[in-house]
């Protein structure tokens, strides 16, 4: 029934595209990425899966230059690590709570990627923080996520500002980086998955991930359904949506996080796509105790201010207990892999009561959260740092160094397969993937006829 209906949506977007002009301005273009069945993994295996093979790529943004070097006049300068600002849409312009696709193609006039808008998590009814700033996406059932646990996949990750250098002198240099399974070596800071935009869009050698300026990656999900391709307005894709909501996805960033989750007491929200409505999925409180597990002694806990300044920056999902996105639960059986940002001088409590100097987080550690019994707090879940690379994600990591980034916050996670595993694994297949392509048949036929 719901296919049906899906393509009524899409044989009326067809018929309303046919008598209308195109309302997006010019510049605007976007190409398919052909469906990839099957990717490589393997233990100690190397490469990833390149950047325009992976279909169903979305991103979110933030201007870590307005936090770094304000302009004259205005507030003085900040930590790039901790403040998130400047979610934009497709064509660069600021859009709180906006999320955008982009296909990582060297095309257009200056060889820089297609971008269209993803979802728009501020148009949700009854969402009551629509000024909110993503800082963090995944989908409920992140492809890849189990072999990357077993470190037999690529890891994705992207570091605050995306750049090398020293802090009063940035170079560009990557949107993502990655690592596989063999792990760091000499070759590890030429591992770049996506460049930095080039010509008018940006500074770099590469497509990037839009052909207008991106400032900084802080947020990835990729193996989603893919938008039609596009130019110049020549089919509608509207916020995540093949001609608004209603009709059928092109994006799937499900799972989504707001910088300052302490504001709302949520960690990680769920977004259930035939609705657009938003829902709580992780509490706030849920990834304090598992920092404090991981980080603090036996009977230890942090202040509340230090408690506060907790906040998840990048997720990768495995909702397992719900049948439903709009029946969200953190449940038994259900993980996460997330980072958080920099906590350089907290303070926290000793088992009397004493107050005592917390262990610097720098927000390189990579952390996997399972839950394992109902209820709340200590002995109903696990926590440990990511093993992968052959080495755990842990502070004890030097994320800037091996990798040569200025930074050390990852702000970003993603998974990919491999060049050289000796298994194949499915991807998943867009449910999607037909009826855009049904969609962009329909509109080229039209605009032949």
């Amino acid at each position: 029934m719901r296919t049906r209906l899906w393509l009524g949506v899409v044989l009326g977007s067809c018929l309303l595209m046919t008598g209308q002009e195109a309302s997006l301005m010019a510049g605007d273009y976007y190409t398919s990425i052909p469906y990839l069945p099957t990717v490589k993994i393997g233990p100690d295996a190397e490469g990833a899966t390149p950047v325009e093979e992976v279909y169903g790529k979305e991103y979110s943004h933030t201007n870590w230059r307005l936090v770094a070097f304000p302009p004259v006049g205005g507030p003085p300068p900040g930590d790039p690590n901790l403040v998130n600002i400047e979610d934009h849409n497709a064509f660069g312009v600021p859009d709180p709570l906006q999320v955008v696709s982009w296909d990582g193609l060297a095309s257009g006039p200056e060889g820089n990627s297609g971008s269209v808008d993803a979802f728009d998590y501020g148009s949700s009814p009854g969402f009551n923080f629509p000024e909110g700033q993503v800082d963090a996406l995944a989908n409920r059932g992140d492809a890849i996520f189990r072999a990357l646990i077993r470190d037999e996949a690529t890891l994705l990750f992207s570091v605050t500002g995306d750049v090398s250098g020293t802090p009063g002198a940035p170079v560009p240099k990557a949107h993502v980086h990655f690592e596989d399974p063999a792990g760091p070596d000499a070759g590890s800071p030429a591992d770049v998955w996506a460049l930095i935009e080039t010509g008018s869009a940006g500074p770099g050698p590469g497509a990037g991930v839009n052909h207008h300026p991106v400032y900084d990656l802080d947020a990835l999900e990729v193996w989603g359904p893919e938008p039609p391709s596009h130019e110049n307005g020549d089919t509608e894709v509207v916020e995540g949506y093949l001609g608004g909501l209603g009709g059928p996805n092109t994006a799937d960033a499900d799972r989504f996080s707001l910088d300052v989750d302490a504001a709302s007491g949520i960690s990680v929200w769920a977004y259930d796509i035939p609705t657009a409505a938003i829902s709580p999925w992780v509490l706030h409180s849920d990834i304090v105790d598992a920092v404090e597990a991981l980080f603090l002694g036996p009977g230890e806990r942090f202040t509340d201010e230090t408690r506060r300044h907790i906040d998840v920056d990048g997720t990768m999902a495995q909702d397992i207990g719900d049948a439903s996105p709009t029946a969200a639960l953190w449940d038994v059986g259900d993980e996460l892999l997330f980072t958080i940002d920099p906590i350089l001088d907290g303070s926290a409590l000793d088992a009397s009561g004493s107050l005592i100097p917390a262990p610097t987080i720098d927000g390189g550690e990579i952390i996997h959260l399972v839950k394992t019994a109902a209820g709340a707090g200590p002995g109903t879940f696990s926590v440990s740092f990511l093993k992968h690379g052959g080495h755990l994600w842990d502070t004890a990591f030097d994320v800037s160094g091996t990798f040569g980034y200025l930074y050390e916050d990852v702000d970003a996670l993603e998974a990919v397969g491999t060049l050289t595993g000796d298994t194949d694994i499915p991807t998943p297949e867009p449910s999607t993937l037909l009826l855009a392509g049904f969609a962009l048949a329909c509109v080229t036929s039209a605009r032949k006829r």
